[in-house]
């Protein structure tokens, strides 16, 4: 994947500003749905099978704390 490419892929691990407080959390899927053996993370939305699974039942923080974690988790894969 070139630059721009990683970038843009990035950019969506970012919870959009307008979801910052208040009630509605969406999903960080990309409908890649891949698990990385490595990671333990999906490929395209970097989550765990536990997050992915559970997110239905998590509350709005616990997704918005999810979320904080995905562009590290990016980040990380990229240095792979």
């Amino acid at each position: 994947m070139n630059d721009r490419g990683a970038l843009v892929e990035r950019r969506q691990l970012e919870l959009p500003v307008r979801y910052a407080s208040g009630a509605t959390v969406p999903s960080p899927c990309t409908a890649v749905c891949e698990m990385d053996p490595a990671t333990g993370w999906c490929k395209g939305c970097h989550r765990t099978l536990d997050e992915i699974a559970d997110w239905a039942l998590l509350d709005a923080d616990a997704r918005r704390a999810i979320w904080a974690q995905l562009p590290a988790r990016f980040d990380a894969r990229q240095r792979t």
